[in-house]
């Protein structure tokens, strides 16, 4: 199960109120001096920007957080406590398995207190997946087993895979430790001079272990020792800028042509969305010495409708492709009933269907006659999966339902799993492959009207289609 703990911070932090900035530009005194890779995000100046307001929109347009879950968290409050976040490493093995740094999330005095809140509710109601952590100097806790997550003194929290770059990251956060302030290190040189800006991010580039590759992204990549880039907003404009760090004068003249090459050529690709040849003319590359920086400056409210509608061209190509596939799904027999996971809601759905809770969808009458067979299906894609629980059987003029439990339903294309949270500890996951999968059941209480109720497993992350159809016996000659 995935936690809710990091949506929740990452939500807040960009949820910060306008006015509250409590850090302005990264802080070198907290960067190790050995660090290969750094990236920092300022959420408070984050929130002030047009940009930054629309994604926080956007944010509470999705439910990241949504009501009725298993945290109830005072956003407002949440809201003000949560400034910047820092995270840095000196891994560049290019294999994110093998990564490791260290995250570094300042605020408030009150971030703590409400950061530990969340940690101690999923300690009672997922203690199987978070672990307290005895030998460190302060508390902290392993989640999943694959970080941990430290509580110090100060009004910080510290995140990483390992204790030991927790304890580094500590170290250098007290001012313990060489750091990139001392201007030392390979990072020191990369800094941003100016801070207008509210995410910044540099690295070494490892040329040494990149797989060979003759694309612009790869050779620009291969030519360069370092690379930074800056995002903010001056005025009304989104500013962006990176920086490239050539071995030589000869191979930063080398660069500065593949850039001015690849944005000629997207400009040519893109001719007929006047709105992205704007956005791709504004970027403007220049050479000093080994250094290349590339600039872009464009307006955040035409940003933001370019944007967008990317985003609601593809979600409309996504949900045509939903309704064509469900066209194509059919149930043999007379269909009664169909409906979508999106129609029901569930007060405490988590992510992953190891977290996915009962539902129950109750459809309008439905006339049973002994020998009818209740034919159940879902259609599915290669990404989600269909479980049913049970049906309840109701007599539409009042009376005891009789439950039916999926698991001993005549199945097909479907399979039977075990599930904690199913009625009976099993559900029927419903298709495969792409195929929709059935469940069939033999009607052989009293002919009437009745209503269905079908238990489902539903979470957050999939879009569930259940069809319904009744099939008659046949004739008697």
């Amino acid at each position: 199960m995935k936690s809710k703990f990091y949506p929740i911070l990452a939500a807040a932090a960009l949820a910060l109120p306008v006015g509250s900035s409590l850090f302005a530009a990264i802080n070198p005194a907290i960067v190790p001096a050995d660090s290969k890779w750094i990236a920092y995000a300022d959420f408070a100046e984050m929130r002030e920007s047009v940009l930054g307001q629309r994604l926080l929109a956007v944010i509470k347009e999705k439910k990241l957080l949504e009501e009725g879950g298993p945290v109830q968290p005072d956003i407002a409050k949440i809201m003000e406590t949560i400034g910047s976040v820092t995270a840095f490493g000196d891994n560049m093995s290019g294999k994110p398995e093998e990564m490791d740094g260290a995250l570094v999330i300042e605020g408030t005095d009150k971030l703590r207190t409400i950061a530990e809140g969340v940690i101690a509710h999923f300690m009672v109601n997922d203690p199987d997946h978070i672990t307290e952590l005895t030998d460190l100097p302060f508390e902290a806790y392993r989640v999943h087993d694959q970080i941990v997550v430290g509580f110090p003194t100060e009004p910080i929290i510290l995140v990483s895979r390992s204790t030991e770059r927790l304890l580094a990251a500590l170290t250098a956060f007290r001012g313990k430790a060489v750091s990139l302030a001392k201007k030392s290190g390979a990072l020191a040189g990369m800094l941003p001079a100016e801070n207008d800006y509210y995410f910044y991010g540099a690295s070494v580039v490892p040329a040494a272990t990149m797989e060979n590759g003759n694309a612009p992204e790869a050779r620009i990549l291969k030519m360069t020792q370092a690379a930074s880039v800056r995002l903010g907003e001056v005025g009304d404009d989104v500013v962006a800028n990176a920086t490239l760090i050539a071995a030589d004068n000869d191979t930063a003249t080398r660069l500065t042509k593949i850039v001015n090459g690849m944005t000629a050529l997207l400009s040519l690709a893109q001719s007929e969305e006047a709105d992205l040849v704007a956005f791709i003319d504004s970027v403007k590359v220049q050479q000093t010495d080994r250094r290349v920086t590339v600039k872009m400056g464009y307006p955040s409210a035409k940003l933001i409708t370019l944007v967008e509608s990317q985003i609601n061209r593809e979600q409309r190509a996504k949900e045509s492709d939903s309704q064509r596939e469900a066209e194509r799904f059919t149930l043999e027999g007379d269909l009664v009933a169909e409906w979508t996971s999106a129609d029901d809601h569930a007060p405490a759905v988590g992510e992953g269907f190891d977290a996915a809770l009962p539902v129950e969808h109750t459809t309008t009458a439905v006339k049973l006659t002994p020998g009818m067979i209740l034919n159940i299906g879902s259609v599915i894609n290669s990404h989600e999966v269909s479980r049913i629980d049970y049906i309840d059987l109701v007599p539409a003029g009042g009376g005891a339902a009789e439950r039916f439990e999926a698991e001993f339903m005549r199945l097909s294309n479907s399979r039977i799993d075990s599930v904690d949270t199913a009625s009976g500890g099993e559900s029927i996951r419903l298709g495969g492959g792409r195929r929709p999968g059935h469940a069939q059941l033999v009607f052989r209480g009293a002919p009437g009207e009745y209503l269905l109720k079908v238990g489902y497993l539903k979470d957050s992350e999939s879009l569930m289609r259940f069809k319904i159809s009744v099939i008659s016996p046949p004739a008697q000659e």
